[in-house]
């Protein structure tokens, strides 16, 4: 018998790599600077989750664009793919790739810094004095 997680797997990678080719099919200029980041496929087969990212900062463009297409991609799909059921498609906006950029350059300025040259440090020899007291003694007092 097999495992239903292999199944969901199988379908997310189906959704995902159907979605890309009707995307690069229908929609090519207007998809240019969107990449799909994954797919997550309820069990029910009645609701999927599309993460996509955008390269540059054209954010507003790519959400515009799926509210405005989401429905017609939603039918597209449903005739290139033969499921027992056709989830309805969430477009949702991952902005990891971003993040993991941000973290780049964030790195790579930390590099730089760490190759410059350090400034000489000034070392002053402060002697210490110890300072001797008087043991307390433990003893009761009269």
């Amino acid at each position: 018998m097999e495992e239903p997680l292999g199944r969901m797997v199988r379908v997310d990678k189906l959704i995902y790599q159907s979605l890309a080719d009707l995307l690069r099919a229908h929609y090519g200029r207007e998809t240019v600077a969107i990449t799909l980041t994954g797919v997550k496929c309820s069990p029910d087969l009645y609701n999927a989750h599309v993460s996509y990212s955008v390269i540059g900062d054209d954010k507003a463009a790519a959400v515009s664009f799926f509210r405005k297409h989401g429905k017609n991609i939603g039918r597209g799909f449903a005739k290139a793919v033969t499921l027992k059921r056709h989830p309805k498609l969430h477009f949702i906006y991952d902005d990891s790739i971003k993040k993991m950029a941000d973290v780049d350059r964030i790195l790579t300025q930390l590099e730089r810094d760490a190759c410059k040259p350090l400034p000489p440090i000034e070392i002053k020899n402060k002697t210490k004095t110890k300072v001797r007291t008087k043991p307390q003694s433990h003893e009761p007092q009269n």
